[in-house]
């Protein structure tokens, strides 16, 4: 955000691990409407259907864990890449590539707080901790929203502090969840595991996305809703 470079809200990051974000784009029919997520040690690739002929591939590593060949070097890095997904890497053999493969990191970035003076930093500017959740865009929303309904008490002092408290309500779960997620990518077993047990209570996996949300407090799980799936 270069508006919170030029306020000087820059800030410490809310991980000191070295993530890194990749992506680009084939021309190929999408074998499925749903995203697909693949997973290594320390990588992960999301495989996203964009339009009837064009298919994006998303990665996330951490540098510190997975070294892809190439460093510095867009087609070096993307051949790494792939080589961590035989499957995919396949899929893509001789397919034309829409976009040059693009890349950033680390992608952790934080700010001293939501608002400074007349300057109010809302979504992946006031704190990014990885997309591995996916839930950019609906922190934007959620704290825009908030901003919206908060806008005419901000010039008070009690306003403000009320506004900084409610973004900071946002802000812990969003970190917690994404917390949870990273452990995916770090402990296979651990997701192995947790797969295993989402296939047979998949309600339980509805329970976190209201929890992510915050729409419900985590331990607010009945037994009646976790034997019932949908």
């Amino acid at each position: 955000s270069r508006v919170r470079k030029i306020a000087n809200m820059d800030s410490s990051p809310p991980s000191d691990k070295k993530r890194i974000g990749a992506r680009a784009h084939f021309k190929m029919a999408p074998w499925s409407d749903c995203v697909d997520v693949w997973w290594n040690k320390g990588i992960e690739c999301y495989v996203a259907p964009v339009s009837e002929e064009i298919v994006e591939f998303v990665f996330g590593w951490d540098h510190d864990v997975v070294k892809p060949q190439g460093k510095g070097k867009s087609s070096g890095l993307e051949s790494g890449l792939f080589s961590f997904f035989p499957e995919l890497e396949k899929k893509v053999e001789g397919v034309e590539k829409l976009s040059p493969l693009r890349s950033y990191g680390p992608l952790p970035t934080g700010s001293k707080g939501p608002i400074q003076g007349q300057v109010i930093l809302v979504g992946d500017s006031c704190l990014f901790f990885d997309p591995i959740t996916g839930e950019g865009l609906s922190l934007s929303f959620e704290q825009s929203k908030l901003l919206a309904e908060n806008i005419f008490s901000l010039g008070h002092a009690s306003g403000v502090q009320s506004y900084i408290s409610k973004i900071v309500n946002i802000k812990t779960n969003y970190l917690r969840v994404t917390s949870l997620a990273l452990v995916f990518t770090y402990f296979p077993w651990v997701r192995r595991v947790a797969l295993w047990i989402l296939s047979f209570c998949p309600s339980i996996f509805n329970h976190m996305l209201e929890v992510n949300m915050g729409r419900r407090k985590i331990w607010q799980f009945s037994r009646s809703r976790l034997l019932k799936t949908q």
